[in-house]
């Protein structure tokens, strides 16, 4: 006993991470149970992504463009940031009415779209051909479990129905 008391004060950092892991796979476990409604459609999936995947390639495409300083634009990135949280938990609130659950999809559905988006954008743009390996395992893990969490299977962003154009079903 005086030795895991020992770990846990000499390792703080990773008792706090091995906690929040706690908290994200709970949440995914609730979310297969539809206990926790993470995603409400595939819209939701798109905004909660749009919230990540905008800045990116904005930051990209600065990088590209050679552009050294982005201290003019970091203002309009925090208020859209900002703006989309703030949709992004009143959509959760609404579909989760317990606040708690609420959180947790929230703590959920942001990791899980900047894990995604960030893979797609290492798959799509790899420094060499053979870094493409690692995003692709880790999106063939997350597609799934993204697909698995959302609620309703309608909305803008749906796979579903542009999978039916081409006789998939």
């Amino acid at each position: 006993m005086d030795k895991a008391i020992e770990w846990i004060q000499g390792n703080p950092v990773e008792l706090g991470l091995i906690g929040i892991l706690f908290v994200f796979v709970l949440g995914i476990f609730l979310g297969f149970k539809k206990v926790v409604i993470v995603y409400r459609d595939f819209t939701d999936v798109g905004v909660v992504c749009l919230m990540v995947l905008v800045p990116a390639s904005v930051f990209i495409g600065m990088l590209y463009l050679g552009v050294d300083s982005i201290d003019f634009i970091t203002t309009p990135f925090l208020i859209f940031e900002a703006v989309m949280l703030l949709v992004i938990l009143v959509r959760s609130l609404s579909d989760n009415k317990n606040p708690l659950k609420a959180l947790l999809a929230v703590l959920v559905k942001i990791p899980l779209s900047i894990i995604f988006v960030v893979n797609v954008i290492d798959f799509i743009v790899p420094d060499e051909r053979r870094k493409r390996k690692g995003p692709l395992i880790i999106l063939l893990l997350f597609t799934p479990i993204i697909l698995a969490l959302v609620n309703k299977k309608e909305g803008f962003c749906t796979p579903l129905n542009a999978l039916r154009r081409y006789g998939v079903r």
